[in-house]
């Protein structure tokens, strides 16, 4: 009979779900709309449906457990997911929703320390027992592996570099205050950044363009040759890889795991990272500077291989 796990990678669009089997090889992926304006018992309901349907397909199986990856603030110890404003979650025990449903054990995380706990079980950190992953998409944060644990902090904010403000930045970020990190290094910071720079009259490529201006734009346009578009990430790798200089300091990571859809941009931003952090830490022992290697799925693979210690347990059909 086959054992399975299953992850959830919640997003505020979509939520993708996966079925691992026990080898921890992902077997079968779907899809649904998050839709969490019509409520938590509304999405609970239809996120069942869906699981089931998946399962169904792999009759006979024994289901060891679910784990989840939320953008939000959390207290995995009780999979409560305390604020997820791009949800509209706040104070949803959504491990116990899921385990008086299926009946195994729930696994709740940050959506970033799940991404970081796939890349560390079967990505690109593999073997590294401390290391860093920093994730570019809409926002930026990082999930910390240390002596092959996550870190969480005291209060569940440890990796929220995002909001770490950069000196001369006077950009607007969403969590109201200014100059913050992610207004600059992230997939938005990256079209904000180009649009700028042509608004002070630099020439790009990127003019021609009638739609609005995407990271994905300006990494087509910097393959191009495009100088602006090769600026924008130099500046914004030199930037990250000041606030990663610091963090090398303090955790002495034996690997930083850059990812989230930024960076599809490979060396053009890996570059000035690496080139920035390793001038400013001339130790001996450098951390390396990668690309994720699990893309999209590494969420996913996070959460389902973060149920490792209760395989064995589960509800069979």
């Amino acid at each position: 009979m086959k054992q399975l796990s299953l992850g959830l990678d919640i997003g505020g669009t979509n939520t993708v779900i996966g079925l691992f089997n026990e080898s921890d090889e992902l077997i079968s992926k779907s899809a649904m709309r998050t839709e969490h304006q019509q409520g938590i018992s509304d999405y609970v309901k239809r996120l069942n449906q869906e699981i089931w349907s998946l399962l169904e397909q792999q009759k006979p199986y024994t289901l060891a457990g679910i784990g989840a990856g939320v953008p939000g603030h959390l207290h995995a110890e009780t999979g409560t997911v305390l604020r997820a404003p791009n949800l509209g979650w706040y104070d949803v025990k959504l491990g116990s929703l899921l385990e008086e449903h299926w009946r195994v054990p729930v696994a709740i995380d940050n959506d970033v320390r799940m991404y970081a706990w796939g890349e560390y079980a079967a990505g690109a950190a593999r073997g590294c027992q401390n290391f860093i992953c920093v994730t570019l998409g809409t926002g930026l944060a990082a999930g910390v592996v240390m002596n092959g644990g996550l870190i969480r902090g005291a209060h569940g904010y440890a990796g929220e570099i995002g909001h770490d403000p950069v000196e001369g930045n006077d950009l607007p970020c969403k969590c109201g205050k200014t100059g913050c990190l992610e207004t600059m290094a992230s997939a938005t910071g990256i079209a904000r950044l180009a649009e700028a720079a042509m608004k002070r009259g630099q020439r790009s490529i990127l003019q021609d363009q009638a739609a609005a201006i995407s990271a994905k734009d300006v990494c087509i346009a910097a393959e191009q040759g495009d100088a602006l578009a090769l600026e924008v990430f130099e500046n914004i790798g030199s930037v990250l890889g000041r606030k990663l200089a610091t963090m090398t300091y303090l955790l002495d990571p034996e690997l930083i795991v850059v990812g989230g859809g930024a960076a599809n941009a490979g060396e053009m931003l890996l570059a000035p990272i690496r080139r920035t952090l390793h001038s400013l830490y001339p130790k001996a022992h450098q951390p390396d500077v990668v690309q994720g290697q699990l893309g999209d799925s590494a969420g996913l693979y996070g959460a389902a291989l973060s149920l490792a210690s209760v395989r064995g347990e589960g509800n069979q059909a």
